[in-house]
């Protein structure tokens, strides 16, 4: 019993080890990093696919990529309603939530680096 509590140890410390070392290695971190963060994004963009088809779905009642010929088939009024719908909501949203009322863009950037005013920064 005493032995095997005794390599157990052994063991649970070259583990340890083990892991101090990989933790010292900055490129190894970075991969992990790298790794990771690229699943995120496949997966974030994969969850902004299927967000848009669920408000396709909710507009026009598809949900199909090839939605042309689908919405050839709709009343006019159905599809002048959803981008207006969402130019509508975009724009509360950027009036109420976003400081400044202004997205940050490189124009904007270049412009103050060279000391220009923008139209765009004018409204």
């Amino acid at each position: 019993m005493f032995e095997s509590r005794r390599k157990l140890r052994r063991r649970r410390d070259r583990l340890f080890v083990r892991r101090r070392r990989l933790g010292r290695h900055e490129q190894v971190i970075l991969s992990i990093l790298a790794v990771l963060i690229g699943a995120a994004a496949a997966y974030g963009a994969i969850a902004f696919r299927w967000t848009i088809g669920a408000v396709q779905l909710g507009f026009f009642g598809f949900s199909s990529e090839r939605g042309y010929g689908l919405a050839a088939e709709l009343p006019w009024w159905q599809v002048l309603l959803a981008p207006a719908a969402g130019g509508l909501l975009i724009g509360l949203f950027i009036h109420y939530v976003m400081p400044g009322r202004l997205f940050r863009r490189a124009p904007q950037a270049v412009g103050r680096k060279l000391g220009v005013r923008l139209m765009s920064e004018s409204m």
